[in-house]
This record gives structure tokens, C-alpha cells and sequence, in this order.
């Protein structure tokens, strides 16, 4: 006689084996179910993650605020604002010596020291006294540090960066267009590139001991054989400096042409005839359509007209 526990297990077991199978596969549909669901949930939530990060990084189109030109509170629509991304500079605490202008090497720049009136920042025209609220003189050899990564706007319609100058021991705002056109770096930590050698041969040259800058300077002895041949014939101004308009000479393109010309004839693989030539055809310009196409509007203030459509 069989025993009523081994009778129930046998029954159990049996009925086990008949019912797994069903359970293991009722088992693998849930979870395939579940996975699909949770590979698309995660896509989906790897999507819209993407979207609101772009989002996040994107800058706003439309924008109320001061406008850095105007200096006034204004309502800025920047359309493609939602291509690009927002980055700073990363320059503290680097060193910039200042050169002097381009046109006169002994001139002087400035740095404003701030009065704080009423929590106002305000730029005094005067001479500051040891560090006092006014101006204090950037003269060429001295060294500047530069203090933080921000852009100060103090709505005068330029903006600025915050130094310190090394050679009277005071600390103001000078113009960020004094920082990037007539400083140099002490040192090379300022620029960043793959090869900042080749990076600096292809922006930069030194003309007698002052360094001018350009997004690029042609490396091409074609292009600087063509422009000088150019600006020694008046003849071929009309045409070839159009910029494609008809009707005259766009001065604009004419202008940045005979830039960027003059500063291909310095760099280092030009020989000294060659980069002579150059110069003569750039004086040829000024002789023979700067000279005389230039009209009087004032006191010491002289225009060129557009003749182009």
C-alpha cells in the first residue's frame, strides 16, 4: 500500500512537470516584455535626456538685458543662439605684457578703478591717485595679470577684464580689445591648440618687434604673388576687388585684402624683395584710389564712397 505522503508528492511532482514548462514560458514572455519595455523606456529617457541637455547648454534666443554694444537695456532676438554653446575663458592668472598701439608704439592704454556710488560702479575720467577711483596709465613693457575669467560690463558700451598691474601695484579694469590686440602672453598658456607652433605661425607675425593677429595668414606664395600683382594695377581694382558686386570697388574686401596681403609678406618664408614688393603694391593703393577717391565730411574726418550696386 502506498503511502498517502508519497502519493501527494508523487502527484505533486507530476504536477510540476506538467505545469512548468507553462510557467517558464509565461516567465520568459514577462520578462522579454519587460526588457523591451525597459531597453525602449531607456531610450527614450536617453533621447529626451539629450534634448534637455542641449537644451540646457543651448543660449537663449531671445534675450532681455543690457546690450553689451548699446550699453542699455534692450530686447535681443539672436536667432542662432540655439547653435551654439556657452563657454568662458580660462586666462586667470596669466600674464600679458602691453606693447603699445599698432600706429604709435609710445601710446599709452588705460584701466579704470571703479567709484562705488550707491552701489553704482562708476568709470571717473581722472587720474587715479595710488589706486584710487579713476585712471591709471598701461605703458608699453608693463605687465598685466589677469584676475578671473570674466567679461565685466559697465553698460559704456565696451566690455572689460579685471587685472592687476604688476608696475604700480594696482588693480582696475582695462578693455578686453587691449588684451587681445596689443598684449602679448608671457609665456604660451594662453593659447590652446594641438601644436601651438603651428598654430602661432598660421595667426600671428612679428613686425619689427610687434605682434599682429588674423583667424589665418596664408601660407601660399601664389596668393601672395597674385594680390601684390593686383594692387599694382589700378586698372584691375574695379574687378577684382568687386567682391562680386558690380559697379566699383567694395573697400571693405579691398581693405582686408591689402591686411591680410602685408601680413603674409612678414611671415619668415617671404624673402626681403619679395615682402618689398608687397609693400610698394600696397602704397601703390593708397596712391592711385585711397588718395584720390577720399571725400572731406569734417574737421580731420575723411570717407570713401561705394560706387558698387
Amino acid at each position: 500500500m502506498t503511502s498517502p505522503l508519497i502519493s501527494s508528492k508523487t502527484a505533486m511532482l507530476a504536477f510540476v512537470r506538467v505545469i512548468w514548462p507553462v510557467i517558464a514560458a509565461a516567465a520568459t514572455a514577462a520578462v522579454t516584455v519587460f526588457v523591451m519595455d525597459s531597453n525602449r523606456d531607456g531610450g527614450e529617457a536617453r533621447n529626451n535626456g539629450a534634448q534637455r541637455e542641449a537644451a540646457a547648454l543651448s543660449l537663449p534666443v531671445v534675450t532681455e538685458s543690457i546690450d553689451p554694444v548699446l550699453g542699455i537695456p534692450a530686447r535681443g532676438n539672436r536667432p542662432n543662439n540655439a547653435f551654439l554653446r556657452p563657454s568662458s575663458p580660462s586666462w586667470r592668472a596669466t600674464v600679458v605684457r602691453y606693447n603699445g598701439q599698432i600706429f604709435s608704439r609710445n601710446a599709452q592704454e588705460v584701466m579704470w578703478i571703479p567709484d562705488l556710488v550707491d552701489g553704482k560702479h562708476l568709470l571717473r575720467w581722472q587720474t587715479t591717485d595710488k589706486g584710487s577711483p579713476g585712471l591709471q596709465g598701461i605703458f608699453p613693457g608693463n605687465e598685466l595679470e589677469l584676475l578671473d575669467n570674466n567679461l565685466y560690463n559697465f553698460c559704456v558700451g565696451a566690455l572689460f577684464v579685471k587685472v592687476h598691474s604688476r608696475a604700480v601695484d594696482v588693480t582696475g579694469y582695462t578693455l578686453l580689445e587691449t588684451i587681445n590686440s596689443e598684449t602679448e602672453v608671457i609665456g604660451d598658456n594662453f593659447r590652446v591648440a594641438k601644436d601651438a607652433d603651428r598654430f602661432s605661425k598660421t595667426t600671428t607675425v612679428d613686425i619689427k618687434g610687434l605682434t599682429a593677429y588674423s583667424l589665418k595668414i596664408s601660407n601660399d606664395p601664389t596668393n601672395l604673388s597674385t594680390y601684390t600683382e593686383i594692387f599694382h594695377d589700378p586698372g584691375r581694382y574695379e574687378k577684382d576687388f568687386s567682391g562680386g558686386t558690380p559697379g566699383g570697388v567694395h573697400l571693405v574686401f579691398a581693405i582686408s585684402a591689402a591686411y591680410l596681403m602685408l601680413l603674409q609678406a612678414y611671415t619668415a618664408d617671404i624673402t626681403p624683395d619679395q615682402r618689398d614688393n608687397t609693400l610698394k603694391a600696397a602704397v601703390a593703393f593708397v596712391d592711385n584710389y585711397l588718395e584720390p577717391k577720399r571725400v572731406a565730411i569734417g574737421s580731420g574726418a575723411v570717407s570713401w564712397p561705394y560706387g558698387i550696386d
